[in-house]
């Protein structure tokens, strides 16, 4: 199999932890290697090779970056240059592989799309919790009945700082408007379409947001309609005195309670002790998001794979928008998705 070159936009804390070594690991089904990077930070970017113990050319710019000779691109960037930078890559001849969200908003995702499949790339999104090996053994679980017909959904997910002082530190766009920052877009991004992932389409959803101080919306709650007939409750916030995770899935038959975000115990109707534990570590591997665009590059089929980051963000949006005018909003899905 032919080694996938490919150049990095963005060398901040999620390259540094994740990208760059996933897509350094060669096994027999797809093989990699980073060849260049380029950050505005050009310490950062030394930085990021050192910690992973690579060598790559650091570039000047994006331009010089797409001059390269590379395969493919990661956009691991502020959240308000994904579709810009992407149109620049596919524009370049290059897969893009995005960080979520997709885009800041439907109408650019729609770009994003139009243009990767005219160019016949691939366009995958990180939405990492679908390429997650436990969660893909829930859905399973859930599609094949083991709690019956879901009723309702709920989930809450809240720490007691924001991601520019806990995470990234510094990292100020993360709490910004004009960078599209915000909870919404870095947990609902995760947790609401995980919600619609296991339980269908969102039909409509009313959200309450507030800032307390930032730029950006750092807490919120959403109440969902699915048009299954199941409700749904999303609580997140950033600034809270303890931090805290509550996930549950209740069905006519039973339900999923999640002690942590990797832990889910089945329950049946009337019981209080779990029949069924799923973790990371009792349940099959699965491809990462990585391995998926390595794969998908290497295959014929190059359309498609941007579906998943459009289908997540479609909430996300109706969330702003709610939080924005009050009002229950409905969830536009793709028409060639739903």
């Amino acid at each position: 199999m032919k080694t996938i070159r490919i150049g990095v936009l963005g060398c901040g804390k999620i390259s540094t932890c994740q990208h760059i070594g996933r897509f350094m690991k060669k096994d027999a089904k797809s093989k990699s290697e980073i060849v260049a990077v380029y950050d505005p930070k050009p310490g950062r970017a030394k930085k990021c090779l050192e910690e992973n113990k690579t060598t790559a050319k650091i570039c000047k710019s994006v331009e010089e970056l797409l001059a390269e000779p590379i395969d493919a691109v990661v956009i691991a960037t502020p959240n308000d240059t994904h579709c810009p930078l992407t149109l620049q890559a596919i524009a370049a001849g290059k897969h893009v592989f995005v960080e979520k969200p997709m885009a800041g908003n439907i109408k650019d995702a729609e770009k994003m799309i139009k243009a990767a499949e005219a160019a016949g790339v691939v366009l995958l999104v990180d939405q990492s919790f679908r390429y997650m090996n436990d969660y893909q053994e829930i859905k399973k679980q859930i599609d094949k009945g083991v709690i019956g017909e879901i009723t309702h959904i709920r989930c809450m997910r809240v720490g007691t700082q924001p991601p520019n002082v806990c995470w990234s530190p510094g990292a100020n766009w993360y709490v910004q408007s004009k960078h599209d920052g915000g909870v919404i877009f870095d947990h609902a991004v995760h947790m609401a379409d995980v919600m619609q992932w296991l339980v269908g389409p969102i039909k409509q959803l009313n959200t309450t947001g507030r800032k307390q101080g930032e730029q950006a919306i750092v807490h919120c709650m959403t109440t969902m309609d699915f048009a299954s007939g199941a409700t749904g409750v999303l609580e997140l916030g950033w600034k809270f005195p303890v931090g805290r995770i509550e996930f549950g899935i209740f069905g006519t038959r039973g339900m999923i309670l999640f002690p942590t975000m990797r832990h889910a115990d089945f329950y049946k109707t009337g019981e209080d002790k779990p029949f069924k534990t799923i973790t990371t570590e009792n349940v099959k591997l699965v491809p990462t998001a990585q391995e998926t665009f390595l794969k998908a590059i290497a295959g014929k089929d190059k359309s498609g794979f941007w579906s998943i980051g459009r289908e997540a963000l479609a909430p996300c949006e109706a969330m702003l928008q709610s939080a924005s005018s009050g009002k229950t909003v409905k969830v536009k899905y793709h028409k060639e998705s739903k």
